[in-house]
């Protein structure tokens, strides 16, 4: 009989047990690995993902107008601006007062509305009166300028826009707005009207329509407002450059703008009468060294003779001009916006690339625009940025905006966690 011997109970039990916890730490292990694994994938991928972009708070630059003197006349009111963009500068305290034969040209534009002209058309045609006839001799016997009509003498619309503008026939503009308008109210109703509409705020046409009257007033600035609307009509325009015409009976007539082709000037009106003093409403065109012509327009009035009102036109046509140039709006390397690093707070600065120049008027304003690009790390300095606009009313300028130093990429850190 064969007798087993008793066993080591303890002995298995613990070699049970040590086989467990090698198991257990074998299973933790694993599971160790594979979260530090997962967390690793994780890791690089959060490092992986894309740099938010960032983007620039702009700084808009002052660009500061620079003052210039102008050649004022001496004695009376003044202004000057340019072809449609209106007033540039003006004498201070400016106040209505008679505009004299200058009132003409509102006449003519009244008339232009009412029947309005193309280039190369004469119009209508107008048969005198005796109710012409008589206006005629009543301005001959104040002393004021007319041309000689007829009874059945016939004009046509051209010509008498011809008599008003060049010899500056009273009767005859007289004539054309009650011709036009049916009666001398019915224009003075039409013409305060159009004047509103032009933004001539200080002036009224009254009494006649030739501004020997001196009810008919104005101001500098309503004038050269006046004067950009002749210029802008082709027909009034082309009449007002005429050296002279060849009206009816009285055969050729002479302009009383006898500056015309003197400092650029092309046009417009002369005014003089006792009341009023000297008025001389022009128009010039001159070329710049840039190669660009500027139409101006402006207006003296109250001068103490007509003669020095019009030999008070050529200084300051010749200082306006001498405004223009071409002026550096931005300097190269201004600061015009800036860009925050959200990982480190870091500002960098982008500046313009180059001077900004264009061509201006020395005391007119130049407008600035600027235009960012949202950028990612990094980026090495001179980067383009963006682009800068200057504009003026006479020229643009694009100017390249560039990073003045190097944005700098974020730490390891800040590319996981974003913290």
């Amino acid at each position: 009989m064969h007798i087993r011997e008793p066993r080591d109970f303890e002995a298995v039990r613990s070699k049970r047990q040590a086989r467990h916890r090698v198991k257990k730490l074998r299973h933790l292990v694993l599971v160790g690995c594979i979260v530090l694994m997962t967390l690793t994938l994780l890791a690089y991928g959060a490092y992986l993902r894309p740099l938010p972009a960032v983007n620039a708070k702009t700084i808009t630059p002052t660009v500061t107008a620079e003052q210039l003197a102008l050649s004022w006349p001496a004695v009376g009111q003044a202004a000057i601006g340019v072809k449609d963009q209106g007033v540039m500068a003006e004498t201070a305290a400016q106040k209505p007062v008679p505009m004299a034969s200058v009132a003409k040209v509102m006449t003519a534009l009244a008339v232009l509305k009412k029947h309005p002209l193309s280039p190369g058309e004469t119009g209508p045609v107008l048969t005198m009166t005796e109710a012409d006839v008589n206006r005629y001799n009543n301005y001959i016997n104040q002393g004021g300028s007319a041309v000689r009509v007829e009874a059945g003498e016939q004009m046509t619309e051209y010509q008498a826009l011809q008599a008003i503008m060049l010899p500056s026939a009273n009767n005859i503009a007289d004539s054309l707005a009650v011709w036009a308008y049916g009666s001398m109210g019915a224009y003075h109703t039409a013409a305060n009207q159009l004047a509103r509409s032009m933004g001539m705020t200080n002036t009224t046409l009254a009494g006649d329509a030739s501004g020997l009257l001196p009810e008919s007033v104005s101001t500098p600035h309503d004038l050269v407002l006046m004067g950009q609307a002749a210029i802008d009509n082709a027909v009034l325009k082309e009449i007002a450059s005429q050296p002279t015409a060849v009206l009816p009976l009285v055969g050729t007539v002479t302009n009383v703008n006898v500056f015309l082709g003197r400092g650029g000037i092309v046009g417009l009106k002369t005014g003089n009468t006792d009341q009023a003093g000297g008025c001389y409403l022009f128009a010039a065109t001159r070329k710049l060294p840039s190669g660009q012509s500027i139409t101006t327009i402006g207006a003296i009035m109250a001068a103490p003779s007509l003669g020095q009102a019009m030999t008070s036109s050529l200084p300051l046509l010749d200082s306006f001009y001498q405004g223009f140039s071409n002026v550096v709006a931005v300097p190269k390397g201004t600061v015009v916006a800036r860009y925050t690093l959200p990982w480190n707070g870091q500002t960098v600065a982008a500046v313009t690339a180059q001077d900004t120049t264009l061509l201006n008027w020395r005391g007119s304003k130049i407008g600035v625009k600027i235009s960012t690009t949202a950028l990612t790390a990094p980026q090495p300095a001179g980067a383009p940025a963006g682009s800068l606009v200057a504009q003026s009313t006479y020229g643009q300028a694009t100017t390249q905006v560039v990073l003045s130093t190097a944005l700098q990429p974020p730490t390891w850190q800040w590319r996981i966690f974003r913290k």
